[in-house]
């Protein structure tokens, strides 16, 4: 009897084991490609196959043909297509080794975002937001067979979100004038928003009353206190009939 072995290479396990019987001559038939096939759709890879050509049995032949495999090991970067966790790495075959929990795009790619909003006081906008964001990327090696997912560090081409100062308005006071520069930017941080308002700035008014006939002499002045924006509610015509009377 012939003795026919589907081996783990790096393991040096047994996976499974068939005897065949023959007579002298006999060309030794075993579904090899079958059983790789099958082994592929688990998740392994072929390293040899003493089968791979026709083998006959003879009085010197070898009592044991294996069949080496070893686990596929799959590595995503950074510019990597992310799989679906679950879904068959090999949609082809039946029975096909699924992608694992951990090797998806939300285990290897995070992203961290700071929105800046300018607003004025009654919550419109005052002028487009702003925002950062940071990718952050770590490598991963997926054992196919086990389902065993290997990381790299977590990398991302920022380190920090540069200070934002608020952009001057006229007639409007920012505040805060400056959001600060966040350090030390991780993927494990949550995301920020941060609002600079702007308010009117109180604004002064000087209202004259002239005496053209006496070369522009100001007759009287009166201060008018408001804010940017906002219309002038002073009607004169009391105080013109007043002048016109003394």
């Amino acid at each position: 009897a012939i003795a026919i072995q589907v081996v783990d290479d790096e393991q040096g396990t047994v996976l499974e084991e068939e005897t065949v019987d023959g007579k002298t001559g006999d060309a030794i038939r075993y579904p090899s490609q079958d059983v790789i096939t099958r082994y592929v759709a688990k998740g392994y890879e072929l390293v040899h196959n003493d089968l791979e050509t026709p083998q006959y049995i003879r009085v010197d032949s070898p009592r044991v043909y294996q069949i080496r495999f070893k686990e596929r090991v799959v590595s995503f970067e950074q510019s990597s297509l992310f799989p679906e966790v679950g879904s068959p790495v090999y949609p082809e075959m039946e029975d096909s080794v699924l992608w694992p929990e951990g090797s998806g795009e939300e285990s290897l790619h995070k992203v961290v975002k700071r929105t800046i909003y300018f607003l004025y006081e009654d919550g419109s906008y005052a002028l487009p937001l702003t925002e950062q964001v940071a990718h952050f990327y770590r490598r991963a090696q997926v054992h196919l067979a086990t389902g065993t997912v290997l990381y790299g560090p977590w990398r991302s081409e920022l380190e920090d979100f540069a200070s934002v100062e608020a952009p001057k308005l006229s007639g409007y006071i920012a505040k805060p004038r400056l959001v600060p520069q966040w350090h030390h930017l991780s993927p494990a941080q949550e995301d920020r928003v941060e609002t600079i308002v702007y308010t009117k700035m109180i604004q002064k008014l000087v209202l004259n009353f002239v005496d053209e006939s006496q070369s522009g002499s100001i007759l009287e002045s009166i201060q008018l206190v408001g804010r940017s924006g906002d219309a002038i509610h002073y009607r004169p015509d009391p105080k013109i009939a007043e002048l016109l009377k003394a």
